[in-house]
């Protein structure tokens, strides 16, 4: 071999490491998001399980009116209310897949980023009733029939964009990173 051949074999060795590297990371972000949306719609289900047991134990309730409708807790509403927050989420991904880019690399953190949305809406959809129902936000009445508590755990099942969007911004500085370079003539 020439030193000219030597020298591309190994100048094309080293764009092939930097390349292995930059996908490598994206594949593991890929691997936190997908450990973080088991981990969520595990916690989802605990909930779910724990209000299903124990009505009373998370209040998600309004004075005189719960998520399923009755004046009192039953095993349903905590479900419920994770379904709505859920359906909010997913009608925030719906509103997404336009802006979706698809990326110029073999891997992509679209399909992940999407599915870690919807049990973020499910636990935002919960922790926003139980806040409202505490009476902790001044001037605010507490939601005080089916159809407003339901509204509001699918309005903040949809909020939660407002904490997905660091993830997506992380996403992007991935996905950016791991770009390959055009060089201009």
């Amino acid at each position: 071999m020439t030193y000219l051949n030597v020298l591309v074999v190994d100048a094309l060795r080293a764009a092939h490491a930097v390349s292995d590297d930059r996908h490598d990371a994206v594949r593991r972000f890929r691997n936190v998001l997908i450990v973080a949306t088991a981990l969520s719609t595990l916690l989802v289900v605990a909930v779910v399980l724990l209000g299903a047991k124990w009505p009373s134990l998370i209040p998600v309730c309004g004075e005189k009116i719960c998520p399923s409708g009755r004046s009192s807790p039953t095993g349903g509403d905590v479900g419920l209310v994770a379904l709505f927050g859920g359906i909010g989420a997913a009608l925030a991904v719906l509103s997404t897949l336009s802006d979706i880019k698809i990326p110029e690399m073999p891997y992509s953190l679209n399909g992940p980023q999407l599915l870690l949305k919807i049990p973020a809406g499910a636990l935002t959809g919960l922790v926003a009733l139980i806040v409202l129902q505490a009476a902790i936000i001044e001037n605010f009445t507490p939601p005080a029939s089916q159809a407003a508590l339901l509204f509001y755990a699918t309005a903040f099942g949809y909020a939660q964009q407002v904490a997905t969007r660091l993830v997506d911004a992380k996403a992007t500085d991935v996905l950016t990173a791991a770009r390959p370079s055009s060089s201009s003539p």
